[in-house]
Formats: structure tokens, C-alpha cells, sequence
């Protein structure tokens, strides 16, 4: 192929982005070298990789406290002599790790085409193409004797977001503690907990919602509001925290059926201000007695934080109590305040 023929190639790449095909899309250019980009061709190519690798997995990589958690969760487990399946290669780095502690065999399924790819030559760069093997599957494809030998011992799924069920934890290991997993095998993380406190931030409050203008109505706008959380680092926002922390749920994801539930909880109100919404964060159980947690005033976390937002932005007063709602579905969260 000779750079005569790179145009045509991004014009169809972004044709098939467009179409919403971005996998097909970021095959197209996955051999021509970025440092020949052109602004166009850059664009292209940053949306092509925005759309299938989100930034967050630099920070994640980055994310020193969560992989040393990791690594103490496997050596608390036991890895050397198991029989091992990780749920999400995402860049390779959990999959090393797990590589160096031995196992019997260790199985990596990825189901994005561009990570799974770029998963195999981050491992073999690090001379560990042997001891993983990596499968462009969902973890739901998988079948024992044809993927897997013999059902696994431990499953590791590093597969939450910043309200933990959002990239699909719950149904993934629903199925392989069903189809995958041995009797008495090991999951990590082994449990979740997510958490809710009240606050008020005028900043984010402003980035959310469409607040009285002295000249025009404009509140017909706050019908396009997000009504479902967002990530966010809280804690670089200024804000006061208003009320107690409210355990919202905990999940063993060990015995635990993982289906859809819904919940309630109440929370005392402890300082004065206008309620703008409610920060969302969890602890990772690893494995007994390991935690990793992402709360409010956690700058570095690569997770963040969540935030659901209030429109009325009420004033609330010490004493009160306010109970919230929530809904928790395979792969979605919703707060009802």
C-alpha cells in the first residue's frame, strides 16, 4: 500500500465511523503511521480510537494504588498452579500480571477486535505471549472444551465503572459463575459497595443545568439535562458535602443471585445549602480484606467519582431526612431523588 492510496483509505474509514462501524473503521488505518497524518487524517484517526478506547484507560494504566491491589489480590488468592480466565484484556496489564504469578494456564477474552489486537502485542512486547492466551470473544461466547479445557478456578473481571455495574460486572459473572467457573472457584473482585452523600456545587450545578437568566426564559433547555449520572472527579470541583454517606447497595459477587433489583435509602442532612445533587463512589473487595475505593475528596483514582444531578437545587437544613430511590440493571444505574 503506498501513500497515494491513504486518503481514499480515511475517506472510507470515516464513511464506516459514520455508519457507527468504528471497528472496521480503525482497521482500515491501523497501518499507516500517525506521525504521516495530515489534520484531516488526524481527526479522523482521534475519532476512529475515541470511539472504541476512551481516555480513561491511560489513567487506569497509570492508576499505581489499583494495580498494586490487584496484585496483592492474586497473591492473596493463589494464582501459581490455577487454572485462571480474566474477563477484559483491555491493554494487557492484569493479564501480565497474572501471567507472572504462574499459573496452570491463564485464558484473556476481549471482545473489542482494535484492544484484543492491541492487548497481543503489548504482551508479546513484554515476552508473555506464551504464557497468555488471548481470545476475541465477550466472556458470554466462551465455551468449555473449546475455549476453556475444563472450567476455570478464579475469575478476575475488572470490568466496573464509577457505579460499578456499568461495563456489565453483574451479567458477566452471573454467566461464568453458571457456565465457567468451578464449584468453590474464586472471583475477584469478591464484592461491591456503593455509596451516595448530598451536596451542593454551584460550579458543577452550572455545568448541568440551565439556572434562571434575568432576561429570558431558558429552562425549557434543562429537558435535555442528564437525568443519569456522570463521571466526574469530584473532588477538584469546589463543594459541600451536606449530608451522611448512604450505603446505597452491596453485592457478593460470589453468592449473590446478580440480577435487577431496585433499593431505597435515607440520609440525615447535616449542613445548610441548596441540595445540587449526590456523589456517587464504591469499595472494591478484591479479596478479603483488600479495598480499593474511589471516595469524594480521591483526586487520583482513575475511576472518579459520579454525580447525579437535582434540578430544583432546594435548600436543605440540618435534621432533615430525605430518602432516594435507585434502580440497578444489568448494565445501568439510575438514582431516583
Amino acid at each position: 500500500m503506498s501513500s497515494a492510496d491513504w486518503p481514499a483509505l480515511f475517506a472510507e474509514a470515516k464513511g464506516l465511523l459514520d455508519a457507527g462501524d468504528s471497528g472496521a473503521a480503525s482497521r482500515l488505518i491501523t497501518d499507516i503511521p500517525s506521525s504521516l497524518d495530515s489534520p484531516e487524517t488526524a481527526a479522523i484517526r482521534d475519532r476512529i480510537y475515541r470511539a472504541l478506547i476512551p481516555n480513561w484507560h491511560y489513567s487506569m494504566m497509570n492508576d499505581q494504588v489499583r494495580n498494586a491491589a490487584f496484585l496483592r489480590a492474586f497473591r492473596a488468592v493463589g494464582i501459581a498452579g490455577k487454572h485462571v480466565l480474566e474477563i477484559g484484556t483491555g491493554a494487557g496489564l492484569l493479564a501480565m500480571m497474572l501471567a507472572r504469578e504462574n499459573p496452570a494456564s491463564l485464558v484473556s477474552c476481549e471482545a473489542s477486535p482494535v484492544l484484543f489486537d492491541m492487548a497481543n502485542r503489548v504482551i508479546g512486547e513484554n515476552g508473555l505471549a506464551g504464557a497468555v492466551r488471548t481470545i476475541n470473544k465477550p466472556s458470554s461466547a466462551l465455551q468449555v472444551g473449546v475455549d476453556l479445557a475444563q472450567r476455570v478456578d478464579v475469575v478476575v473481571a475488572e470490568i466496573v465503572d464509577s457505579v460499578l455495574v456499568g461495563e456489565g460486572i453483574l451479567p458477566s459473572v452471573r454467566d461464568a459463575r453458571a457456565r465457567l467457573l468451578q464449584s468453590g472457584g474464586r472471583i475477584i473482585p469478591c464484592a461491591m459497595t456503593l455509596y451516595a452523600a448530598p451536596f451542593s456545587s454551584d460550579l458543577i450545578y452550572r455545568d448541568s443545568f440551565v439556572e434562571q437568566n434575568p432576561d429570558f426564559k431558558l429552562s425549557a433547555f434543562n429537558e435535555f439535562a442528564s437525568r443519569v449520572h456522570r463521571p466526574l472527579v469530584f473532588g477538584i470541583h469546589p463543594h459541600k458535602i451536606l449530608g451522611d454517606s448512604a450505603r446505597l447497595f452491596s453485592i457478593d459477587l460470589q453468592a449473590n443471585d446478580l440480577g435487577p433489583f431496585s433499593g431505597d435509602a435515607e440520609i440525615r442532612i447535616t449542613a445548610e445549602g441548596p441540595l445540587h445533587g449526590y456523589v456517587l463512589w464504591f469499595e472494591l473487595e478484591l479479596a478479603p480484606g483488600i479495598v480499593v475505593s474511589n471516595p469524594p475528596e480521591e483526586i487520583y483514582s482513575h475511576w472518579g467519582q459520579a454525580v447525579s444531578m437535582v434540578e430544583s437545587g432546594g435548600t436543605v437544613k440540618p435534621g432533615q431526612i430525605i430518602r432516594i430511590g435507585f434502580d440497578v440493571g444489568d448494565q445501568n444505574f439510575l438514582l431516583k431523588p
